[in-house]
């Protein structure tokens, strides 16, 4: 009888072994695979921003509507201050188009990166911190910010930082500074839409 109970209790001890064995580990992803995830799956966005350049002498300031598909280009529409209101830009595979709508002027020239203008795309941001290996992720309680030091020519343009919702991962600020530190250009998001099916914005791929 002791035996039969014995055998019993080996009988269900490796039951129990193999039925934890068989068992799914869910593992969760960390907060920078999250991140990287995220910043991966950029497809395209539209956002109303504020924009601020800062130089040594003046500060200049836009709120602007911006349209971007990653690898086809963006459209950019200034709406304030008074003076430039209405002002497009758009840069795709066919060139870069600027317009003033209230002199009825349009200026185009061939396609190219302007190096101040794509500091304030996202996609932008997040092609370049992929493949950064000076990347950093510094997790500031509410918020979460990514920083890329660059290695760059142009020493008013040497770093990015992009800050982040630390819970929802919404994009709410990027950052442009110079090779001392001085920030340059802050781009403010108001509101973003992320991965939007509408984007019948005019941009040739």
């Amino acid at each position: 009888m002791k035996l039969f109970v014995l055998l019993f209790v080996m009988i269900l001890l490796v039951g129990c072994s193999k039925s934890e064995q068989n068992e799914e580990v869910e593992v969760k992803p960390s907060k920078q695979e999250k991140i990287i995830t995220m910043l991966e799956s950029i497809e395209n966005y539209e956002a109303e921003v504020i924009v601020t350049y800062f130089s040594n002498k003046n500060i200049n300031k836009y709120q602007m509507l911006q349209q971007v598909k990653k690898g086809v280009g963006y459209r950019i529409v200034v709406t304030t201050p008074e003076s430039v209101a209405g002002n497009i830009t758009i840069s795709d595979a066919s060139g870069v188009v600027q317009i003033n709508t209230r002199l009825n002027l349009r200026f185009e020239q061939a396609a190219g990166q302007n190096e101040e203008r794509s500091s304030i795309i996202l996609t932008n941001f997040a092609e370049e911190f992929l493949s950064s290996s000076e990347q950093q992720i510094e997790n500031m309680g509410n918020i979460t910010i990514l920083t890329i030091d660059r290695v760059h020519t142009n020493p008013y343009m040497a770093n990015f930082a992009l800050w982040l919702d630390s819970e929802t991962l919404t994009p709410l600020r990027l950052n442009t500074y110079d090779i001392e530190g001085e920030l340059r250009i802050e781009v403010i998001y108001q509101n973003i839409a992320i991965n939007i099916d509408d984007t019948n914005w005019g941009l040739q791929s």
